[in-house]
């Protein structure tokens, strides 16, 4: 139990819970302790050890007892921190969106290579937008572009409207809750970037996944069906009726996919860089 007693300072709470999370199996144990302190006493995670002695209240102390016993239970990270960084920009996240990935900042190192002209007013269509983060990346580079980013979920589509306006992009960005198999003429379009990052797990394989993924964050976004291919199919199709003549779809796929998604591409007519 975390008591008045035997916890009195910032420097306390910290040791004790960087123990804590060591013997729950957490990795960045150390790391994760100052996160979750500093965010308990609302300060910089620096500050934890410029100033070890600061006192921590009996309030203080039962918030950062409710985060601990989340964490030790392997609740992700960001979700009990309420944000992750993405492409240098700060992402609210909560359990209704998948977290930001470093690997998903891929997708747009690829789009940046194949679309090195940045000044021109593009259209964006990015499908299945959860936090909002892949398009919201990407109108951080592209100066002069509009954004529309699709999802299913009402949650999905009111996290990624506040993480247009927390970095800045909201007059450039707009959110749709819709079904890409189903409202795709709701859309416009043509769009100059196709971009998403779809569920690709095959359905039989969600259950195995890492016990912080699996119980956390949301099945709908992680679950590509049987052969977990289902929506690359469904990507693609909508794409030959949205992109433009020159314009690029680029997708996130899963370990040991690339041929059979470059397959269903080229079946569609699908030219591929």
């Amino acid at each position: 139990m975390i008591g008045q007693k035997e916890i009195n300072t910032v420097g306390d709470a910290f040791k004790f819970v960087a123990k804590k999370l060591f013997h729950a199996g957490i990795d960045l144990a150390n790391l994760e302790a100052r996160l979750l302190v500093s965010k308990t006493v609302k300060t910089s995670p620096e500050q934890i050890f410029l100033f070890p002695e600061k006192e921590i209240s009996a309030s203080e102390l039962k918030e950062l007892k409710n985060s601990l016993i989340r964490r030790c239970a392997h609740e992700p990270i960001a979700y009990l921190m309420g944000e992750q960084e993405f492409w240098s920009l700060r992402f609210f996240v909560s359990s209704g969106v998948l977290i930001p990935r470093p690997e998903s900042e891929i997708i747009v190192e690829a789009i940046l290579n194949c679309v090195p002209e940045k000044d021109i007013s593009y259209r964006i269509l990015d499908l299945g937008t959860g936090s909002g983060c892949l398009l919201i990346a990407l109108l951080s580079e592209y100066s002069s572009a509009l954004g529309l980013g699709i999802d299913i979920s009402k949650c999905s589509i009111e996290i990624a409207e506040k993480n247009s306006k927390i970095n800045g992009f909201r007059k450039r960005t707009k959110f749709q809750l819709g079904d890409w198999t189903m409202d795709r003429d709701k859309f416009g379009g043509p769009f100059e970037i196709i971009v998403s990052n779809p569920p690709y797990v095959p359905s039989s394989q969600i259950s195995a996944l890492d016990p912080g993924i699996f119980n956390y964050e949301p099945i709908q976004s992680l679950d590509g069906g049987v052969d977990g291919l289902s929506r690359y199919r469904e990507i693609l199709e909508v794409g030959l009726a949205l992109l433009s003549e020159s314009g690029i779809i680029a997708l996130e796929i899963g370990i040991g996919q690339a041929d059979k998604v470059i397959d269903i591409a080229s079946s569609l007519g699908h030219n591929l860089v």
